[in-house]
């Protein structure tokens, strides 16, 4: 698991980062404007060659705590795909637990049926 950070000053980094990844957490704060647009440049930033679906990518709505309570943001449509996760800590941080804990069980499993689906082809095809 790694936090690569959305600030461009880093981008250079990315790529390394996201050699061999099984999934992408995308978390933003909905009162940063920028975050919103910065996401669709975060999710185009992740390289076609890994073939991630959206099923191993999530993004994560981080309200912080005692900020002025909004409307979550209209995210752009590629995104509406992505499993789209609120998070409150001090009032959520249980069912933020739970759905996180789900998504991350769900790219462990992939993991296990892609290798075994992996290993009985290499046997048929021995």
């Amino acid at each position: 698991l790694w936090d690569a950070s959305g600030d461009k000053k880093y981008e250079t980094c990315w790529p390394a980062i996201f050699k061999g990844c099984h999934g992408v957490v995308f978390v933003y704060n909905p009162d940063n404007l920028n975050h919103v647009n910065d996401l669709q440049n975060w999710y185009r930033a992740v390289p076609p060659s890994l073939g991630l679906s959206e099923q191993q990518m999530c993004i994560i709505c981080h309200k912080k705590p005692d900020t002025s309570i909004r409307v979550p943001v209209s995210l752009p449509d590629d995104l509406h795909k992505i499993l789209h996760l609120f998070s409150n800590i001090p009032k959520d941080g249980e069912r933020l637990r739970e759905q996180f804990g789900k998504f991350v069980s769900h790219l462990a499993w992939g993991r296990v049926g892609g290798a075994s689906e992996q290993e009985e082809l290499q046997i048929m095809n021995s």
